[in-house]
């Protein structure tokens, strides 16, 4: 299943994907799945890695 054909899929009431292109459909929808939860997982420690370092910042700032 080519590029196109995969972002042009759609599902209807009409007809029924093959196995094949079933199994191909899956396959993608979990690699992108994976790649969403991989960035959303590091922009989660990017974002909490520089709240620390704020904090880190203003507890250094009060104890002068």
């Amino acid at each position: 299943m080519s590029e196109k054909e995969y972002t042009s899929y759609r599902f209807n009431d009409t007809t029924d994907p093959t196995d094949e292109q079933l199994a191909e459909l899956m396959r993608r929808a979990a690699a992108d799945a994976r790649e969403n939860g991989r960035k959303a997982t590091e922009k989660f420690f990017d974002e909490l890695y520089k709240a620390c370092e704020e904090a880190k910042q203003r507890s250094l700032s009060n104890t002068k």
